[in-house]
């Protein structure tokens, strides 16, 4: 290529359409959005095209500094073949060269920008946008979509303005608990499941004012779903009490009472969540086994009851039909997908991410989705633009859904308040740490000598690693810029150092001198595990292949080793000791050779945590989740350390003789808020 592809410069290869200001790779209409580091190495490599460029050289110039692994760079090569895969064609994009490093094997095309696609020196390259121009073959073309229902947005929505706040106020009342919602087709009134002196009901409030209650659940799950049919005539709820229910409510035409009422499914086996309407006769639902907790979509037939598998096989997170357009988020290997699927099921555009987002919902035009991360409301269109939307309300929010017309938008607001608790085993008695700020995922921590526990909290302004001692207030270790989250926290056997997960780097934080540093860093999925024999030491898991690697690594040289452990492990850490569950078989790792201590556990086993006697677990079983189990190193036996109705909380860490918890509220107050938009 006679000129450089510069930063801003949008390249072609083959079919796929390069566009590094936006870090996206578009191949037709489906589109991929890059890690900005992934983007980086495929345009080094299109900027010398003519020759092998090293994975130091690579790591040199994209990371500019910063101490990675050579793995960093193997990661985004296999991101980025992995996408040009998707073409079906056998072309090689770009090969390896051993011991020298990557080549890119296509001629990057560099093209210009006009008002609406991209040129080149022999081609015209559409932008990947959907637009409807002026003619009559694609007036004839939209009539057809129109006649058929399938999802293609106009140019009108393609160019809507942004979303904009006018006013606010709350929906819910003063005294109520408010867990789920769901606008009527004609936005005239609400459906929403209250809590009242314990038990839930589900009421109706139409926009003048009235209210009426339609069903009293009692006492029930608070997971509880809403979705009126496409006519308004009916509105389907699920709902968990000793069993698992779907209840049809039919309305006579202004929705102010009940003509009929019919059970469509009442079930110990699933779990339901999430209902929409594909059609008049079809649900879509989120269902799940009753003892696994992972939901995939599934369509019901509401004339004989029949259900059906609709999506790929993957965890889905969150559900959104809107006049049989489908929007649900995909979780595979820590990834979140959004997908959004026309009338006909073809998926139109798949938009990746590793940062977690949930309570996806179309927009009324369908020229985009609304979803929550971070705990703001975006607005995500079909461009891959992605817009936070101001609201003037804070805390976590949910559900953010907005009327057919466009003129309110309703969000769930909830802050849940939780406790560090302690948990004797012996006395089999709760003792709470009085701390602010904490989380769901505290990662509460005991070091290794009776001095305390390492916890996170936002008492300072955003997630912080703090210390607490035994009768000392809490001390601020940490005091990292411009993150989401910090987990997985451990102490080194002197505990001087602890290791911890900032988004998708980990970090080192020494105890004496208070100074963070990163020994891992923009890996998207790796998990620290621990620390080895010294606190320079350290193991964690990288899980950006199929395959799951465990490694060694020294925090001084940065030198590290693959250990011997299967994949799909589970591993535990305990001050220089390593033990990982494979299988049935829990083996200690021993200088390279791994040694079987056990072989009697249950295929169902997940591990917690461990001390100097043992490995404690529970089992995914029904009435058994909670139920604390110990493996003793000195005996090789099992017993029972905790049963569930004796503790309440999440168990985060274990010493000798108690469990840490991270507990909250039974029920956590939910209130509705609708903003008045412009």
């Amino acid at each position: 290529m006679a000129e450089h592809v510069e930063k801003a410069n949008p390249f072609q290869l083959n079919q796929y359409l390069v566009e590094p200001d936006r870090d996206r790779i578009s191949l037709g209409e489906q589109q991929f959005k890059l890690e900005p580091k992934v983007m980086a190495v495929l345009v080094y490599l299109a900027q010398h095209p003519e020759r092998v460029i090293s994975v130091d050289e690579l790591m040199a110039q994209v990371w500019k500094g910063t101490i990675v692994s050579r793995q960093s760079v193997q990661r985004c090569v296999s991101v980025l073949r992995k996408i040009f895969s998707t073409s079906g064609d056998d072309d090689v994009y770009i090969c390896t060269f051993p011991k020298k490093g990557y080549q890119l094997a296509i001629t990057p095309v560099i093209l210009e920008r006009t008002e609406n696609s991209y040129i080149g020196p022999n081609t015209a390259v559409k932008r990947p946008y959907y637009k409807i121009y002026a003619g009559l073959f694609v007036l004839t073309i939209v009539a057809v979509l129109m006649i058929t229902n399938v999802f293609v947005p106009n140019e009108t929505n393609q160019n809507s303005h942004s979303i904009s706040v006018q006013s606010v106020s709350k929906f819910t009342a003063a005294d109520g608990y408010d867990f789920e919602f769901a606008i009527h087709p004609t936005s005239n009134a609400i459906a929403f499941a209250r809590l009242v002196d314990g038990q839930f009901s589900i009421f109706i409030r139409h926009t003048d004012g009235h209210e009426w209650r339609v069903k009293h659940i009692g006492h029930a799950h608070p997971a509880i779903s809403l979705a009126w049919s496409p006519n308004g005539q009916q509105l389907i709820a699920a709902w968990r009490k000793s069993l698992s229910s779907i209840t049809a409510f039919n309305f006579n035409p202004d929705q102010t009472q009940t003509t009929s009422e019919q059970i469509i499914i009442d079930t110990s086996r699933y779990l339901y969540r999430d209902i929409g309407y594909l059609n008049n006769s079809t649900l879509l639902v989120r269902r799940s086994p009753n003892s696994k907790h992972e939901f995939t979509l599934h369509t019901i037939n509401l004339e004989d009851f029949n259900t059906f598998e609709y999506s790929e096989p993957g965890r889905v997170k969150s559900l959104s039909v809107l006049n049989g357009s489908v929007a649900y988020i995909l979780i595979d290997n820590r990834q979140h997908h959004l997908v959004l699927k026309d009338a006909t099921g073809a998926t139109q555009l798949k938009h990746t991410t590793s940062t977690s987002i949930s309570d996806v919902t179309w927009l009324p035009d369908r020229s985009g989705v609304l979803y929550v991360s971070d705990r703001r409301v975006q607005v995500f269109k079909l461009d891959g633009s992605v817009e936070p939307l101001p609201l003037e309300i804070q805390g976590h929010l949910s559900k953010p859904r907005i009327t057919s017309d466009g003129a309110q938008l309703y969000v769930m607001r909830y802050e849940p308040n939780f406790d560090i608790m302690t948990h004797s085993l012996l006395e089999e008695c709760c003792q709470e740490i009085t701390v602010s700020g904490v989380q769901k995922h505290s990662g509460a921590t005991y070091s290794h000598h009776n001095n305390g526990f390492a916890y996170v909290s936002e008492a300072s302004g955003s997630p912080q690693i703090w210390h607490i001692r035994n009768g000392q207030p809490p001390e601020q270790l940490t005091h990292i810029e411009n993150h989401q989250s910090i987990r997985n926290i451990h102490w080194s056997a002197d505990d001087q150092r602890i290791m911890f997960s900032v988004d998708n780097d980990i970090y080192i934080h020494d105890v004496s001198d208070g100074s963070d540093r990163i020994v891992v860093q923009h890996n998207l999925f790796v998990t620290p595990l621990g620390f080895g024999a010294s606190a320079d030491d350290i193991y964690y898991v990288d899980m950006n292949n199929q395959r799951a690697s465990y490694w060694h690594q020294s925090i001084s040289s940065g030198q590290r080793e693959l250990l011997a452990i299967p994949d799909r492990s589970q591993v535990m850490t305990q001050q220089s000791h390593l033990y990982f569950l494979n299988g049935n078989t829990l083996s200690a790792l021993r200088g390279d050779q791994a040694v079987a201590l056990a072989s009697d556990f249950a295929s169902d086993t997940r591990l917690i945590a461990a001390n100097n006697s043992g490995i404690y677990y529970f089992l995914v079983r029904p009435n058994q989740r909670k139920n604390i189990y110990k493996f003793d190193f000195n005996t090789h036996s099992h017993s029972t350390v905790a049963l569930r109705n004796s503790y309440k909380g999440l168990i985060t860490d274990v010493n000798d003789d108690e469990l840490a918890l991270t507990r909250h509220e039974a029920v956590v107050k939910r209130e509705i808020y609708q903003f008045n938009l412009k």
